[in-house]
């Protein structure tokens, strides 16, 4: 086994299937945040908050 196919095949502890539901959850994050983003108040020329 080549050292290039080792990580992929298991033989560092990688897991494919974990990277595939990885990304499907963080593309899932995005595109609910671009969703809701249109939804948000409008700031614009609104001064900052005094804390």
């Amino acid at each position: 086994m080549t050292p290039g196919l080792l990580g992929l095949r298991g033989g560092l502890g990688g897991d494919i299937e974990g990277f595939r539901t990885a990304g499907m959850w963080v593309s899932l994050v995005l595109l609910i945040g671009l969703a809701v983003l249109p939804f948000l108040p409008e700031t614009k020329n609104q001064p900052l908050p005094e804390e």
